[in-house]
């Protein structure tokens, strides 16, 4: 077994509304992991009539990255582009957001077993507690968020709101280039430790479709950055991860790399 220290916990994000603009978590706290991921992470998805989660991969949902959610009082609220405000799951909420989609849609919580069983994302059923389609954690190094938006010329903050990364770890600055894909090994398991409890497990790296691209909220659409990274790193950005240990996570908890 090796075992090394990497960096420390520089962001943690979740997405409450999967597809719509995500909050920073906990800058004074702790934020729980569980098997399902982050507490609070795409707890809310939006359906159509026919029972299909809508997210901004189809082109009817794209409007969804125009929308931000926000956390008060503990519970989501959601903010269409024109400044609107509503609790996520409220009437109000979904007839609004059926306006600016063109069609009717409605919020549905991932954590109710017997609503979230009735649904489909991505062709398959919608399982309870699941709002994530391959993994439950997202993860991102700030050294190829660095190298994507040198090569591209624009803010580290543009790459992380693109690319919508759950984790981000601030390694040593003199890392350079997309050092997580070094992580993934065909005949070893890679744990990663998060403080002095969490830790999750490199599942694979993470394949980019077009979704990053698109146009967001204040954000153009661009289709350079899929450009970059075929020919950089084989259209891959970031890490998909499972949960190893649920735990807390924190701002500046170290993070150490295992290989077994």
């Amino acid at each position: 077994m090796f075992e090394q220290v990497i960096g420390y916990v520089r962001e943690i994000r979740c997405y409450p509304v999967k597809s719509m603009q995500g909050v920073t978590l906990h800058p004074d706290g702790a934020s729980l992991v569980s098997w399902s991921g982050l507490h609070g992470d795409r707890v809310w998805v939006v359906v159509d009539q026919q029972g299909v989660v809508i997210t901004a991969k189809q082109r009817a949902g794209q409007p969804l990255l125009r929308c931000r959610t926000e956390i008060h009082e503990g519970e989501c609220w959601v903010r269409l582009p024109d400044d609107r405000c509503y609790p996520a799951g409220s009437l109000a909420a979904s007839q609004a957001l059926s306006a600016l989609l063109g069609f009717a849609v409605r919020f549905v919580r991932t954590t109710d077993p017997a609503e979230s069983a009735r649904f489909t994302n991505a062709g398959f059923p919608l399982r309870p507690g699941v709002g994530y389609d391959s993994s439950p954690l997202h993860v991102q190094t700030m050294a190829s968020i660095q190298a994507l938006a040198r090569l591209r010329g624009v803010p580290r903050a543009q790459v992380t709101a693109r690319f919508r990364p759950n984790l981000v770890i601030q390694t040593d600055p003199a890392a350079e280039g997309f050092i997580e894909q070094e992580w993934i090994k065909d005949q070893e398991t890679t744990v990663i430790k998060l403080g002095p409890e969490t830790e999750i497990v490199v599942r694979k790296a993470t394949i980019r479709c077009a979704l990053p691209t698109r146009p967001q909220l204040g954000i153009a659409e661009d289709p350079e950055f899929l450009r970059i990274l075929h020919k950089q790193c084989g259209n891959v950005f970031g890490i998909y991860a499972f949960v190893q240990r649920p735990g807390a996570v924190r701002l500046k908890d170290r993070v150490r790399l295992t290989t077994d």
